[in-house]
């Protein structure tokens, strides 16, 4: 790991990259949240992007920082897939669009005053290999459709990402690994594929899409029976879609956590409490992990462990004497040492060694997911 990216994970309260699996495990419930969250301080209303653990300990202000950055409204933080860079939207009167260190330190502008005839951006969401940003707008009273624009990350291709359709509202992207598209059409929840263009799919009813962090599973808001709007995932092979949390007063904006074990949203109805909930355990409230003296705005943003380089087959070095492979299979043959290989899905594996070249491996060991999020470890 760079001595930039340590000190980013620092700045924003992380443990730094674990040299085995026990330090491995000890490390993930540290996982961190950003949101923007307001306050109202001697009468008047204050935003400021806040991090903290997932279970609400070692809050921090985050303050981004860089030339000609103003000091004002920040939102719509969200990290980029390889968790090297933090996007936000700087509001003073238009939308400009900043990208920073995960710290928030060196930003510089991507795009600056916004500008849509519709609506104003609010809003980001990362493509699939962190070279650009889908663009989501909030309606301008009276006018009668809201569209996606895309953005490269050095400022360039501005630009709408359907054709234009009168009476069509779109918003709320989110992106999975593979670059499909879903949003909000309505309250509808289309997908669309931007490598073989067409016309969107229709996918299913409700709000705020977000993609899990391996693609397979897709959560968004519904109403419920009796509690107003709650979180239900979708596993997108089967087709079959659950009820996740059961909060009083409803929630919005769910997003999950990097290894796709927990989800994170706003909860409370106007108390918009930051809530965290098991992304697997079905039913009950989450739990809150701030108080009620102060509301969330918009989607939360879990801290992604940074990679040290670009995405590939590369091998895994750690402290115990191992190797892993981004494979699904189990690695060569090492009859005296034993191997760990992580799977598509980005569970690393432990394959402990017999000594015997016939059977080499003992019964795989499961060390836990999210290792899809890294690529070199040393």
């Amino acid at each position: 790991m760079s001595a930039g990216l340590a000190a980013a994970v620092l700045a924003l309260g992380g443990a730094g990259v674990a040299g085995s699996a026990t330090e491995a495990r000890a490390a993930e419930p540290q996982q961190r949240i950003v949101y923007t969250e307001s306050a109202t301080v001697d009468g008047v209303l204050t935003f400021s992007l806040v991090s903290m653990n997932a279970d609400g300990s070692d809050r921090r202000t985050l303050v981004p920082t860089g030339d000609g950055l103003p000091r004002g409204k920040y939102v719509s933080p969200v990290f980029s897939p390889d968790g090297r860079h933090l996007a936000f939207i700087s509001e003073d009167g238009f939308g400009d669009i900043w990208v920073a260190e995960p710290d928030g330190s060196g930003a510089r502008p991507v795009v600056m005053d916004v500008q849509d005839p519709d609506g104003w951006v609010d809003q980001l969401a990362w493509g699939p290999n962190g070279d650009m940003l889908y663009l989501g707008f909030q309606s301008k009273p009276g006018h009668d459709r809201r569209r996606l624009m895309k953005v490269n990350l050095d400022g360039s291709g501005l630009d709408y990402v359907l054709p234009d359709q009168p009476y069509v509202f779109d918003g709320q992207p989110s992106v999975a690994p593979n670059g499909v598209l879903a949003f909000l059409r309505g309250s509808t929840i289309q997908v669309y594929d931007p490598r073989q263009g067409g016309t969107p799919t229709p996918l299913t009813s409700g709000l705020q899409p977000a993609y899990s962090p391996d693609g397979t599973r897709l959560a968004f808001t519904r109403q419920a029976a009796s509690s107003g709007p709650q979180v239900f995932v979708r596993d997108l092979a089967s087709g079959k879609e659950t009820q996740i949390t059961d909060d009083s007063g409803g929630v919005i904006y769910p997003s999950w956590s990097p290894d796709g074990n927990q989800l994170a949203y706003l909860a409370g109805g106007t108390d918009m409490r930051l809530t965290v909930h098991s992304a697997t355990a079905a039913g009950g409230p989450g739990t809150a992990i701030t108080s009620d003296d102060v509301q969330g705005n918009g989607r939360p943003a879990w801290v992604i462990p940074a990679r040290t380089s670009s995405p590939g087959d590369l091998t895994v070095r750690a402290s115990c004497g191992c190797t892993a492979g981004r494979a699904a299979r189990p690695p060569r043959s090492r009859p005296a040492q034993g191997s760990a290989a992580a799977d598509s899905a980005g569970v690393l594996w432990l394959y402990r060694g017999t000594g015997s070249a016939p059977a080499p491996f003992t019964a795989r060991t499961r060390i836990g997911g999210g290792w899809n999020t890294y690529n070199v470890l040393s």
